[in-house]
């Protein structure tokens, strides 16, 4: 099961959910999870016109917002807002492939999520030494980091 199914799994039945991706980058992931309160954090995120276009024609993609900002930035500047009545059910955490900047996000977003929430870490299990490392690799591979 990929990502996407795993994420749209947890509440298969209910479309009305608080979700949060951090880490965006083109969308393919945000714009297929069937949520319907959907916020995006990246802050170098770039979607195709023809990609938008066709994310529209799915009711799911009706309402979202979108930051394009960092995500410490984000929950110093608008999470206290944003989170103020409605917490997070499913926080998605895809950003910056860093120990210490995955930590920062797990536990800014323990603060809004709700008590059955679930927060969900990307790219944890690195296939190599080199995809593992917290430094850019030189040769073109799957960077991990050291999530």
């Amino acid at each position: 099961m990929n990502r996407t199914n795993f994420i749209n799994s947890l509440y298969p039945n209910s479309i009305i959910k608080n979700y949060l991706e951090i880490g965006v980058r083109n969308g393919e992931n945000f714009f297929s999870i069937k949520y319907l309160n959907k916020i995006g954090i990246d802050p170098d995120y770039f979607f195709s016109k023809r990609f938008l276009f066709k994310s529209c024609f799915k009711f799911h993609n009706w309402k979202y917002k979108m930051y394009r900002k960092t995500s410490d930035l984000f929950f110093r500047e608008q999470a206290p807002q944003v989170y103020k009545n409605s917490k997070i059910d499913i926080a998605f955490i895809n950003g910056m492939h860093t120990y210490e900047q995955s930590l920062h996000d797990t536990i800014n977003c323990l603060k809004y999520l709700k008590n059955d929430g679930y927060i969900i870490l990307h790219d944890c299990n690195p296939k190599s030494a080199e995809s593992g490392s917290p430094e850019i690799p030189k040769e073109a591979i799957n960077c991990n980091g050291d999530v």
